[in-house]
């Protein structure tokens, strides 16, 4: 629900993304201190405001995080944009300067949020894992306060084990989903190309195929999940109160239907495949119904 997509660096960063976020100026931006910003002058005069101070020797140095609170497609939006400008102004109003912008051209109700990450005491922000979560909960709590039912689960607690797509690479694939449905046919992005020729080596290669390091502490944690809610399973089983036998046999299930423990290398792997086993179907179907004819 609450995603880091980026940051802004110095004054061109985040004019860039201001642009990005307003449509190049033409959605009204909406300011911490309830002004309305319009057009591409007042949104440059915000950026050129958010970069002084900035170090000329630390190019890396992070002016602003841009921020992306969504939720599933179907969800209230007037619902949606109200809890996102209340859980600004509880989280940063009197810190630090932000602005935010509500986009409905897309499918998912989502709000854009820049927050300056000089603060009105001098301090930077510096978000920390512990921070988006925290983040998180605030949203959640903001969305149930105007009717919408959610939570701020951690991914790990729900047996996920794919981070979430980053946005620029969300965007081109995006713009290649557009141009094939206009009858263009897209070349994949690098990093899915990449991804694909390793799959094609190790599918073709079984023996070249060797696991990421990362890989093995992934499913140990995720196996720690799932032994976890499993234990408390165990346990409730033994309740005389019949509501906490009940809830065992949930969590169970619930366990049950966690996805299954793959990277995203197994999965582009399965889904090359899926698609040559659909292919040989295809052919040895249409051989058949020449052969009847």
């Amino acid at each position: 629900m609450v995603k880091i997509t980026g940051f802004g660096k110095h004054k061109t960063g985040i004019k860039g993304h201001l642009s990005y976020i307003s449509r190049n100026g033409e959605l009204a931006v909406e300011s911490s201190d309830g002004r309305l910003l319009k057009g591409m002058k007042e949104l440059e005069a915000l950026a050129t405001k958010w970069s002084i101070g900035s170090s000329r020797t630390r190019m890396n140095q992070r002016d602003t995080v841009n921020l992306v609170l969504s939720m599933p497609a179907g969800t209230n939006r007037d619902a949606v944009l109200k809890a996102a400008a209340q859980f600004a102004d509880k989280t940063f109003r009197g810190k630090h300067d932000y602005v935010y912008v509500d986009h409905r051209d897309e499918k998912h109700a989502h709000v854009h949020l820049t927050v300056c990450m000089r603060g009105h005491d001098r301090r930077r922000l510096n978000p920390r894992k512990a921070d988006l979560q925290q983040w998180r909960e605030g949203f959640a709590e903001a969305l149930r306060a105007q009717g919408v039912e959610a939570s701020a689960t951690p991914r790990r607690a729900r047996g996920v084990m794919l981070k979430p797509i980053k946005q620029e690479i969300f965007h081109m694939r995006e713009r290649a989903d557009v141009a094939k449905a206009q009858g263009v046919i897209p070349v994949p992005i690098a990093v899915d190309r990449k991804a694909i020729d390793e799959a094609f080596v190790e599918l073709l290669n079984p023996g070249a195929a060797q696991a990421k390091p990362w890989e093995d502490p992934i499913r140990s944690r995720q196996r720690q999940v799932r032994g976890s809610y499993l234990k408390v399973a165990k346990v409730l089983d033994s309740s005389s109160d019949p509501d906490e036998r009940t809830l065992a046999n949930d969590i169970r299930a619930f366990v049950s239907e966690m996805p299954v423990l793959a990277t995203r290398r197994h999965i582009i792997k399965r889904s090359i495949v899926d698609q040559i086993n659909k292919s040989a179907e295809q052919r040895r179907t249409k051989y058949s119904d020449e052969i009847d004819r």
